[in-house]
């Protein structure tokens, strides 16, 4: 069999040619031949891989971004290319509002939301976050009337609002298969060159993060997580999560990750 890596990066982020180089490494020392493509939005709508499995990738910041990944994982669904993730996991990860719905639904506490324009719902403190991006893309924090009026212009349905939480840590607990791979602290508040280290898994935080990658449809993932003073909070859940860490250079998520994915697919 042949896997393509069809990877939507546009921003240029150096992350993403370095997580698919280490996943298509992983890949090919599995058995299977590999290629990676970098797909524009030109070519997002009409790009067709010479294979039957798929890995998208993706980098995303704008509701376009995401119309145009979930459009293109429909597609190639429809075409009966094996695709991880499926477009319903996209959606339901990428998009925080949609992301908040499915993990309801699959029995997973998520705090509080409303789409931003509800934001009077909650007294004040409360974070403002766009329902697409990362990284704290779009994403404001309103202790008092003043930054409520500063936040206002993303106060409308590309944003979410929910009542500001003190963490004491940020996690990335990565899973594939329902099996905990590692637990990383963000040193550096989940910015793009901050520092990590691995640490031990909290307890609950697998099992926890295990229900959350269920609940959104995925095999194999990342999952963000606070540590508050009423225990762990699930912030969002990564399905093209990346996969390279330059200062946990032991680390390796690829290879468990390519395994799950692989299996889930030849076992349909």
């Amino acid at each position: 069999m042949k896997l393509t890596i069809l990877d939507f990066s546009v921003y240029g982020n150096r992350y993403d040619p370095e997580s698919d180089a280490l996943l298509e490494a992983a890949t090919q020392r599995l058995g299977v031949t590999t290629t990676t493509t970098f797909v524009s939005r030109e070519q997002a709508a009409t790009v067709l891989p010479d294979s039957e499995w798929v890995w998208l990738r993706y980098d995303l910041r704008s509701s376009d971004d995401l119309e145009l990944v979930v459009s293109l994982a429909r597609r190639l669904e429809i075409e009966g290319r094996r695709v991880f993730p499926s477009a319903a996991a996209i959606l339901a990860t990428e998009d925080k509002w949609e992301g908040c719905l499915a993990l309801r639904r699959g029995g997973v506490a998520v705090p509080e939301t409303a789409l931003a324009m509800e934001w009077a719902r909650f007294p004040l403190p409360i974070i403002v976050k766009s329902r697409v991006g990362w990284g704290g893309i779009g994403t404001a924090v309103a202790r008092d009337a003043a930054e409520l009026e500063r936040a206002r212009a993303l106060l409308d349905e590309e944003h979410i609002c929910q009542p500001f939480i003190a963490s004491t840590r940020t996690l990335v607990v990565a899973l594939a298969d329902g099996g905990e791979i590692a637990c990383i602290e963000d040193l550096c508040g989940l910015s793009t060159d901050g520092r990590t280290r691995t640490v031990p898994m909290p307890p609950d935080a697998a099992a926890l993060a295990a229900r959350t990658l269920e609940a959104t449809g995925l095999v194999a993932g990342t999952v963000d997580m606070i540590e508050s003073p009423d225990g762990l909070r699930v912030l969002e859940v990564n399905s093209s999560p990346r996969i390279t860490y330059p200062h946990l250079p032991e680390l390796d998520l690829a290879t468990p990750m390519m395994k799950a994915v692989l299996r889930q697919w030849m076992s349909r």
